[in-house]
């Protein structure tokens, strides 16, 4: 078994604020925001597993780097 930690989204709030104190411009600058905030979970799994899991995310990886390689070379002739 192996213990990995998993980040999962536990929410998010949404913010609003004005400048009051800009000497720049004669009005006020509002400005929205959105956080969002994360909770890491550590959870067990096989070993098995686990591998299994690092070589699709290996595998993965490869095919993207290949293609975007490919993608290049063959756009630049």
């Amino acid at each position: 078994m192996v213990r990995i930690t998993l980040s999962e989204a536990s929410g998010s709030s949404v913010g609003f604020t004005t400048n009051l104190s800009s000497t720049n411009n004669r009005r006020s600058n509002p400005r929205g925001g959105v956080r969002k905030y994360f909770r890491n979970r550590k959870v067990w799994v096989c070993s098995e597993c686990h591998r299994a899991s690092k070589r699709s995310e290996w595998l993965s990886f490869v095919f993207w780097l290949v293609l975007i390689v490919g993608s290049v070379v063959y756009f630049s002739e």
